[in-house]
């Protein structure tokens, strides 16, 4: 229940916050400030923006004994972004939000966390918060929206939820559903609960490609499992698409403010 209030207060929080397009409502589009009193990057403002992106996990070479299920592997994430000088070729941009991770797991005999038995499905499933920190290069500005721009920063995530997930078909009842054995395993030792690493993105308006690497290590060194030894690493290499949202309406009515 308290995961279920996590998640919905971050919801509405960014929300609320979205409906704050502008915090300083002191901008022109960049070419017509440049153009009618040759003051380039004019007064300081707050671009708030939101994202949401869903993608998967780029392919790489995985250790047999422990290797991922790349089908079956996703991740969605909801951030709210604050670009600070968004008028300027170069802005320092704040983001926050809530991310979901599933790494579906390949199953043999020789997968450590199987224990010798071939489960229907298993899963590392994740939520987790996290936070960066970027510089965009605004190739353009428009007065609408994020424009054209490129992102290069670093995040740092706690893993609120970890969780461990294994289905298992048995031969007990009639029903489909009763015929299969679910197991939720919640806080595993073996996973981190946070990391960090490298982000960036480069987009068009509404639209963006985001890129993530995972530089900080998923697993630890548990005594009962893997000998005792780190599990290998899954792919630190996430690849998603983003939708980007704002107030339009209010971000028309501080244009036209500034116009006046």
């Amino acid at each position: 229940m308290r995961y279920l209030f996590v998640v919905f207060a971050l919801i509405f929080a960014s929300i609320g916050i979205g409906q704050t397009t502008l915090l300083h409502r002191k901008m022109k589009p960049l070419l017509l400030r440049n153009i009618s009193n040759g003051d380039l990057f004019g007064k300081r403002d707050i671009f708030v923006h939101r994202s949401f992106a869903v993608g998967g996990f780029v392919p790489e070479g995985n250790s047999k004994a422990l290797a991922m299920k790349y089908a079956d592997s996703y991740f969605f994430k909801s951030n709210v972004h604050l670009v600070f000088n968004r008028s300027q070729w170069v802005s320092p941009v704040v983001s926050y939000g809530l991310q979901y991770n599933q790494m579906a797991i390949a199953q043999n005999e020789l997968q450590p966390l199987s224990f010798g038995k071939v489960h229907s499905k298993q899963q590392i499933r994740q939520w987790s918060c996290p936070v960066g920190f970027a510089f965009r290069y605004n190739w353009h500005t428009r007065g609408f929206g994020p424009g054209i721009f490129s992102e290069v920063g670093a995040f740092l995530n706690w893993n609120f939820v970890n969780q461990l997930f294994e289905l298992d078909r048995t031969t007990e009842g009639e029903h489909v559903m009763a015929s299969k054995k679910r197991s939720y395993y919640d806080r595993p030792s073996f996973l981190q609960k946070s990391g960090y690493g490298l982000e960036g993105r480069i987009g068009m308006g509404h639209v963006s490609l985001c890129l993530k690497y995972r530089t900080s290590h998923m697993f630890k060194s548990v005594s009962d499992i893997n000998g005792g030894e780190v599990l290998p690493d899954f792919t630190p290499w996430q690849v998603g698409i983003e939708i980007n949202t704002w107030n339009r309406k209010k971000v028309n009515e501080d244009e036209n403010e500034n116009e006046n």
